[in-house]
């Protein structure tokens, strides 16, 4: 896996969504291995999630509008596979920080 900064003050983590469109929902910590299947491959980490989404960060570039499939891999090793659009998107000097929306569970 790449080393992906999570340094606040150059990744912009604090920046989430633009005010218009921020969630309201509950967020949680989540810490889990995300990788990306398509609509390219990389790795990255689970940051939190929500009830309808989930914030990552990865070394892949991933486009507003992209549907991607990630595999995400809890601490205890257990697998799941989720179809997801990203919202938002926002490049770091060593990756991408990335705003999921749920759209479907396999």
């Amino acid at each position: 896996m790449s080393n992906i900064s999570l340094d606040a003050s150059e990744s912009g983590l604090e920046w989430e969504l633009e005010s218009h469109t921020r969630r309201t929902e509950r967020r949680s910590p989540y810490d889990a291995l995300v990788r990306v299947m398509e609509p390219t491959t990389g790795i990255g980490v689970a940051l939190n999630v929500s009830e309808s989404g989930i914030r990552v960060v990865v070394d892949c570039e991933l486009r507003p509008s992209d549907v991607c499939r990630i595999v995400l891999v809890d601490r205890g090793g257990s697998q799941r596979t989720e179809q997801m659009r990203v919202a938002w998107s926002r490049r770091l000097r060593d990756g991408w920080v990335v705003g999921l929306e749920r759209i479907g569970f396999h």
